[in-house]
């Protein structure tokens, strides 16, 4: 039997795509905002890996960017999100709501970046995760009163 399973875009991947949905950005701008909004309660990230992921997004054509110099300033990268990439993060957020396992950061992202998604789709991808944690809700339920009654043993 072949099962096919939708390839994620890794969590840091799908923050930047989501902070560059919102607005053009340069790494380091990048950087400081995954700073200020804690991600680290999510999972670590070293700020040169921020670097790494935006080239690895853009030689994937998922983000481009262009010169900028301001003043004396040295030049810097601003990022856009192409079309291509757009795409591509719409889908992990969605996918991110199907996601049943003990990694709940990736729901987190997905709740801190659906507003990107159209209004139908969100309600739709909350009431399929809903109707996921209800099903395990009675499982669980399920096998805690077969324990408590002694009639299934551990």
């Amino acid at each position: 039997m072949l099962i096919e399973e939708y390839i994620l875009l890794p969590k840091l991947s799908t923050l930047i795509l989501g902070i560059l949905a919102e607005q053009e950005i340069s790494p380091y701008q990048l950087n400081k905002l995954l700073k200020d909004l804690d991600t680290k309660k999510w999972f670590p990230i070293a700020e040169s890996t921020v670097y790494a992921t935006v080239t690895k997004l853009k030689s994937k054509g998922l983000i481009e960017g262009r010169k900028e110099r301001l003043g004396k300033l040295p030049e810097r990268t601003i990022y856009r999100i192409t079309t291509k990439g757009e795409e591509e993060f719409k889908s992990a957020v969605s996918n991110y709501f199907d996601r049943m396992d003990s990694d709940t950061s990736r729901f987190d992202i997905a709740i801190l970046l659906m507003h990107n998604l159209d209004s139908n789709e969100i309600q739709k991808r909350l009431k399929k995760k809903l109707e996921m944690l209800e099903s395990n809700y009675y499982d669980i339920r399920k096998q805690l009163l077969s324990l408590e009654s002694g009639r299934h043993k551990v």
